[in-house]
């Protein structure tokens, strides 16, 4: 090793040192910033979540409204999960016998089958999950006041 590749690596290595801090000082002040974004978006939408369950509580006719429009687009959810499914299989089926694929329309359906299944189930336990929060309302009520309190100490000590 000649003395020149060593002196620069002596001062490259010195760089590096300085600079760490810096670089550190940086990244940690951008995960704090990005920390108590994602907290201010998760306080703001729980709080938003807990008046409109509050309401929910407070208006019966709204609930029933609610209850009958959420029961409606559950049931139209299911109902467009069965006719495309209904379709994918008969195409699959053709395109089975037509071109003599096998199993590959089979698979294909069953995967959009699972995606559409999924998606449904999403809608009903989105719908179920109002009702639940409804009745047993003082638990969700301890439930989110404690998280949002925890998520405002959250922000407060990110600021300090």
């Amino acid at each position: 090793m000649n003395i020149p590749e060593l002196i620069l690596g002596f001062l490259v290595g010195i760089l590096a040192n300085l600079l760490t801090p810096i670089i550190d000082r940086t990244i940690r002040v951008r995960v704090e910033q990005r920390s108590l974004q994602v907290a201010n978006k998760e306080k703001a939408s729980l709080e938003s979540e807990y008046e409109r369950i509050k309401k929910l509580r407070n208006d019966p006719s709204l609930l029933y409204a609610t209850f009958a429009g959420q029961t409606m687009h559950a049931l139209s959810s299911l109902f467009v999960v069965i006719l495309v499914l209904s379709v994918s299989f008969a195409l699959a089926l053709l395109i089975s016998i037509q071109f003599n694929f096998g199993l590959l329309p089979y698979i294909v359906v069953a995967s959009i089958g699972v995606l559409f299944g999924y998606t449904g189930f999403r809608v009903i336990s989105g719908a179920t999950l109002d009702i639940y929060r409804v009745i047993d309302f003082e638990t969700y009520e301890a439930k989110v006041l404690s998280r949002i309190e925890e998520l405002e100490k959250q922000s407060t000590n990110t600021n300090s």
